[in-house]
């Protein structure tokens, strides 16, 4: 127990605290327009609809603030992910949500 507790901590500490200490328009913000920027790098057509239809990257916050857990299927995707994006740079969860 004091092992997982450790790691929540970490994990709110160095993972999510940008998330959550800001305003939604300071921090997610600003990574969903990241986002958007490497969409349109990997795919410009899919990055030239988006921007067509004036839709923003925000139907990825739920993806970044639960790190895909809320999306995959089975417990072990979802440890496999984690296991990825925790040993990874933060960052690495943008690359992921693009390729969704």
């Amino acid at each position: 127990v004091h092992l997982a507790t450790l790691m929540t901590e970490r994990f709110a500490l160095y993972y999510i605290s940008d998330y959550l200490c800001w305003s939604f328009d300071q921090g997610l913000l600003p990574l969903t327009d990241s986002l958007g920027l490497l969409v349109r790098h990997v795919d410009p057509e899919v990055g030239n609809f988006f921007d067509s239809v004036g839709m923003p990257m925000h139907f990825a916050v739920p993806w970044v603030l639960t790190l895909l857990s809320h999306t995959l299927h089975g417990y072990e995707q979802v440890v496999r992910m984690f296991d990825c994006l925790l040993c990874s740079h933060p960052a690495t969860i943008l690359y992921f949500c693009c390729a969704m």
